[in-house]
């Protein structure tokens, strides 16, 4: 589970950052 967040937190930030972006 540990991993899976790792793994989902920077994805889930990259696609905010992108829809800030747009």
């Amino acid at each position: 589970m540990m991993l899976l967040r790792l793994i989902l937190m920077p994805l889930i930030i990259s696609n905010h950052a992108n829809q800030v972006r747009v």
